[in-house]
């Protein structure tokens, strides 16, 4: 009788055991789903089994969100391939007075200047709600360009020279309530963004094809019906 109780009592320690162990694994285990978005260890890190390539730019890396400080669905603006030709604007480039109401119209601002245009990118993104994802601004996505020509060539390619809004060209991308994500730049003339979308900067159309196959073969692909380009960035 002993060494049946005896038994019984070893039998609910070791299922306690098990229990307790399964029970640890659960509250200190990888768990790694938040809502709809995966989230791996590291801002922006890539995900397992991934290379560092194939993740490449920051565009690409999945969106790391927390329960208590989400972020926005699409990570800051990707390096370009060819990111060495690509000049930041000097802190002049736009008035103070202008930087705050822009980025309230048209999200997460983007300036750098290609070869002979300046280029100004808005995510469309609400940058200051907490909501996940967060709402689209009131402008929605933002692509302006300024070509440098004329006599004034040397101070519009200058970073520390100060632009007005008119002299951008908008350029309105083919997407209707969604945000924009910039990938980057290619043969001289071309940005790509998620989506498959290409801009040509020479004829300012849009391509729902892959960057380099539109450099390549600029003449096999027809050009995506949207909005015409409007002289100037309106703001409210």
């Amino acid at each position: 009788m002993r060494d049946r109780v005896r038994r019984s009592y070893q039998w609910l320690l070791a299922a306690g055991g098990v229990l307790v162990l399964a029970g640890a694994y659960w509250v200190a285990g990888p768990h790694l789903q938040v809502g709809a978005t995966t989230t791996w260890q590291g801002r922006f890190a890539c995900p397992p089994n991934v290379s560092s390539q194939k993740c490449g730019s920051l565009t690409g890396r999945p969106a790391i969100r927390s329960q208590s400080t989400p972020t926005p669905v699409i990570p800051p603006t990707a390096a370009s391939r060819s990111s060495s030709s690509l000049i930041k604007p000097g802190p002049g480039f736009f008035t103070a007075s202008v930087q705050s109401p822009l980025a309230a119209e048209y999200g997460m601002v983007t300036i750098f200047r290609y070869h002979d245009w300046w280029v100004v990118l808005g995510n469309g993104q609400n940058q200051t709600s907490l909501a996940t994802p967060p709402p689209m601004t009131p402008g929605g996505p933002l692509v302006a360009v300024e070509k440098c020509l004329g006599t004034n060539l040397a101070g519009c390619l200058s970073p520390d020279t100060a632009h007005a809004l008119v002299a951008f060209t908008v350029v309105p991308p083919p997407v209707s309530g969604r945000p924009l994500a910039f990938f980057g730049t290619d043969a001289g003339h071309l940005l790509y963004f998620a989506n498959n979308l290409t801009l040509n900067l020479n004829t300012q159309r849009w391509y729902r094809a892959s960057v380099t196959a539109v450099a390549a073969h600029p003449s096999a692909f027809q050009a995506l019906a949207t909005s015409p380009p409007t002289q100037g960035i309106d703001l409210p």
